[in-house]
């Protein structure tokens, strides 16, 4: 199977998503020798050693912008994946292949504050409005949900309640 996994996240400084998506990486590299593994870095990103099934695609899009819903989408209909893994939220919503989905909480959602953001409160809320139609997408077309606790589960099993039976805890 040729599995596409978004590691744009990856970089160097071991926090957060990139921590995630290099662990992540690490473990089905010493796990899989079969399935073939497109990842897609940034173009400033190290390339992380794996083994020989894993190839890397190197991306200027960043994330939360508008080439991540125009562009990204054609990138990786070129190629071909079979399955692809969207390790946050920020999945294009013009992207319509099989897809499972990284979810690792629903703060934003649940806890929107306005204050805490250097944008004017008009475009904080131009980009949660955005926010929450990317996320309402990328929830309910995901094949399988991956979620890293039980606690994240619950909370979106009870803001999207459709996704039950979808959504699975796998610890960090």
């Amino acid at each position: 199977m040729k599995i596409g996994i978004d590691a744009r996240f990856l970089d160097s400084s071991g926090r957060g998503l990139g921590r995630y998506v290099s662990q992540l990486l690490h473990g089905l590299g010493s796990l899989d020798t079969t399935n073939e593994y497109i990842v897609f870095i940034n173009t400033a990103a190290q390339a992380p050693k794996l083994p020989p099934n894993f190839r890397f695609v190197r991306t200027a899009i960043k994330w939360y912008g508008f080439g991540e819903q125009l562009i990204w989408p054609l990138v990786l209909l070129m190629q071909n994946v079979e399955v692809m893994h969207f390790t946050h939220f920020n999945v294009p919503i013009a992207y319509r292949k099989k897809f499972i989905l990284t979810i690792h909480d629903l703060i934003l959602l649940t806890h929107p504050i306005t204050h805490a953001s250097t944008h004017s409160r008009w475009y904080f809320s131009l980009k949660y409005t955005a926010y929450r139609i990317i996320l309402k997408h990328a929830i309910e077309k995901a094949a399988r949900i991956i979620t890293v606790s039980e606690f994240s589960k619950s909370d979106i099993e009870k803001h999207f309640p459709k996704t039950k039976g979808k959504v699975i805890v796998l610890y960090e």
